[in-house]
């Protein structure tokens, strides 16, 4: 997200993080500045009081999937990963040097 700003040439200065998407909702709601928040987060219409203005700048942030180590995924799991990266690859713009394969491959690898 620096690297969006620095182009720009505004400064970025972020004070306050948050884990929740819901949580930093309320800290905007409550008039402690602005945020960048996930697709999922909006989706669920939790943003009574404030308004979402969408990012035209290609974005791109990490997704993972967590599976117990010592065990080997069920058949469901694995359906729900590969639906997961399906519906990612539908849904997400690469940035040019990088390929939709590439990115749901990224969804599970770490």
């Amino acid at each position: 997200m620096s690297e969006i700003f620095s182009r720009q040439g505004l400064a970025y200065d972020m004070r306050i993080k948050a884990r929740f998407g819901t949580t930093v909702c309320s800290l905007v709601r409550a008039g402690l500045g602005i945020a960048v928040i996930d697709q999922l987060t909006v989706a669920h219409g939790s943003m009574q009081g404030i308004v979402a203005v969408p990012i035209e700048e290609p974005t791109q942030f990490q997704t993972y999937v967590a599976i117990k180590n010592d065990k080997a995924p069920s058949l469901n799991a694995e359906t729900f990963v590969k639906l997961l990266r399906e519906e990612m690859n539908a849904v997400v713009s690469p940035r040019p040097a990088q390929s939709r394969v590439d990115v749901a491959q990224k969804i599970t690898s770490g």
